[in-house]
Formats: structure tokens, sequence, C-alpha cells
């Protein structure tokens, strides 16, 4: 007589032993699930690089040459300001596009430098960076607007992790990555279709208030 030929004793409970391979799969199964949920987007993005560029990344890499580029204008005490036109003329050898360049002056910021960022170019091409310095209280306070040639490249993501283009007149506000409370840098992105614009603010209030200055929907 064999196991399965056993007989039980009358009201004596049955607890079958369960099986371990469905209950590896249920644990591969959640342990994926959160994986995706929490890289599926850099994932998605990762393998959307050999037709797009994911925004996020771009936002990240903004978001560390901010430093770079107010050193470079400290290092400059005595530079003058440039002017609109001047800054025009930078942008369209960088981009040959000749996207309009903000005058900040009425805001109280002056355009200090337009640089040209070659760390950025293997993931979107040419791209330069406009730097505002805040005059006499507001000498502490900086603006970056990074200007990309944009030829449908550029990539955002959906709730479900699907890459989506950013379409004209689309504008995207957020945080910019590893700041803290205390220093909450904003960051908006929109596109008027030939050129992609990133505005780096030092906080919402400066976001709110120059958003239509620098030009964003």
């Amino acid at each position: 007589m064999d196991a399965s030929d056993t007989p039980r004793k009358s009201g004596q409970a049955f607890h079958p032993r369960p099986s371990t391979a469905p209950i590896v799969l249920a644990l591969v199964l959640v342990a994926g699930a959160v994986a995706f949920g929490v890289f599926g987007q850099s994932i998605a993005g990762r393998l959307s690089m050999g037709g797009g560029t994911p925004l996020a990344d771009l936002v990240a890499a903004a978001g560390e040459m901010r430093g770079r580029t107010v050193v470079s204008c400290l290092q400059k005490p005595d530079e003058p300001s440039l002017h609109p036109e001047e800054a025009r003329g930078l942008v369209q050898r960088t981009l040959r596009r000749s996207p309009p360049v903000p005058d900040l002056t009425s805001e109280g910021f002056q355009l200090r430098q337009v640089a040209d960022i070659p760390f950025l170019h293997a993931q979107a091409g040419a791209v330069a960076c406009a730097t505002y310095q805040g005059q006499d209280a507001s000498t502490g306070r900086w603006v970056h607007l990074f200007l990309l040639r944009d030829e449908g490249q550029f990539l955002r993501f959906d709730s479900l992790g699907r890459p989506r283009p950013l379409a004209p007149g689309m504008a995207i506000e957020g945080s910019l990555p590893g700041r803290t409370p205390a220093d909450p840098a904003v960051v908006v992105v929109w596109s008027d279709g030939p050129v992609l614009h990133l505005a780096c603010f030092e906080d919402e209030s400066d976001a709110d208030r120059l958003r239509d200055a620098v030009g964003a929907p």
C-alpha cells in the first residue's frame, strides 16, 4: 500500500503540502513587478536610446551642469553682460537654429554667458546654455536656459513607462534630481518645435515668476 492509499481518520483535517514551484514563481513575479515599478522607466529609457533620448537623462545632466556654469561666471566677475542679439548669434552658431534668447533684465537678471555644452552632445546633439545671474539683492540667484536642437528625438514616459514624444506647446515641470528640500531647484521643459528648452530655476517662486519671461507655455 502506498501513501495515496493510507486512510485518514474521520474528522481529521487534511492539510495538503504546498508545492515549492508555485511559491518560487510567485516570489519571482512579485520581485519582477517591484523592480519594474522602480526601474521600469529607466530601463525603457535605455532601450529607447537607439530611437530617442529620454528627457529624464537630459534633466539630470542639466542639473549637474548648473554648478559648472556658475563657477565659470564667477571666475569672470568683470566680464560685461551679453546683449540678447549677441547671445542669439552665439546660440545660432551652436544650434544652426535661431531661437529667441530671453532678456530678463526687467526681472532683475543679467545674461552672463552663452556656452556650448559638449558633454551632452552624445545624447542630444548640439546644446547651448544661457546663464543669467541675479542683480543687486539677488546676486546669489541664477537661471539656466538649456537650448537643444529638436528633431523629435526627445522622449517622455507616461504612467505605464511607455515612451512618448514631447509635443510642441506642452510643458513639463518638476524638481531637479538630487536636490534637497532646503535647495528645491525646479526645471521646466518644453519644445517650440525646432528647439527644446530646459529652464532651471532656484526654486518654485522663481519658476512661477519667470515662467512667462523665459517663454514657457
